[in-house]
Parts: structure tokens; sequence; C-alpha cells
């Protein structure tokens, strides 16, 4: 299990945009539900602090429990983004964990969901979630 935090700040630059872009991007015309570009750079164009989350693991719910505690964010937006390799198999009882990690926001923030399959990926799952925070 492997978690990476990045926290941008409130600015983030071209360079930047287009690396998250890619980062958020699925693979193969079949598989295709990452966020789609435009959504990113929308997102990126909000106020606030924008936050980078990944975490790997075996299963979606041992991913999950890697992402640092969020008690002290109030998140405006996010975008979560679930790739798997091509050998796991997904099940709807592992997104508990991933669920409660955004029950503990105390607004209810815009997050968009997606799932890909990415056969170049190493760990069976990765756990992208890019956050805009509310301004303090």
């Amino acid at each position: 299990m492997i978690m990476l935090n990045v926290n941008y700040g409130n600015i983030v630059s071209e360079e930047t945009r287009t690396r998250i872009s890619n980062l958020l991007e699925g693979e193969g015309a079949i598989f295709y539900t990452g966020v789609p570009e435009d959504v990113i750079i929308e997102m990126v164009n909000l106020s606030g602090e924008k936050v980078l989350n990944i975490a790997t693991g075996k299963t979606i719910d041992e991913a999950s429990k890697c992402l640092p505690d969020n008690q002290d964010e109030l998140i405006r937006e996010a975008s979560v983004l679930i790739k798997a390799n091509t050998d796991y198999m997904f099940s709807v009882t592992e997104l508990v964990n991933l669920i409660r990690y955004f029950d503990a926001y105390p607004m209810d923030p815009k997050i968009t969901w997606n799932y890909t399959v990415d056969s170049n990926q190493e760990d069976p799952i990765n756990i992208i979630i890019f956050k805009i925070l509310h301004n303090k």
C-alpha cells in the first residue's frame, strides 16, 4: 500500500494542469471513463487550495484505508478516479470505506466518481482524488 499526497496551493501552472489531466485519464475506448480534461481544467480554475491524493493497494478497500485524514478539510469539489488493472475483479461492497471518507466532510461537496481499467498499471488498484478546498 502506498499513499502520495500533493498540495498544490491556490495557483496551479499550465504544465501542472496538463499533468493532472493526464493522470486522471483512462485508457482504451471500451473502458474509458476517466475524468475529461475540460472538467479538470474547470476545477483547477476554481479558487481554493488544490490537493491531489493517490492511494494504491491490492483492493479498493485497502487503498481507501491509506488515504490521509480529512477531518480538517472543507472540500468544495472533488474528482475521484478508481483505476484497476485488467486482472482486478471489482466488488461494489469495496466502496464502503471510500464513501465513508467523503462522508466526513461537513458540507455537501460536488464529487465526480469514475472507474477505469488500465492495462499498463502494475498495482491492482490506484485511487486518484483531486480536491478543491474552500478558502479558509
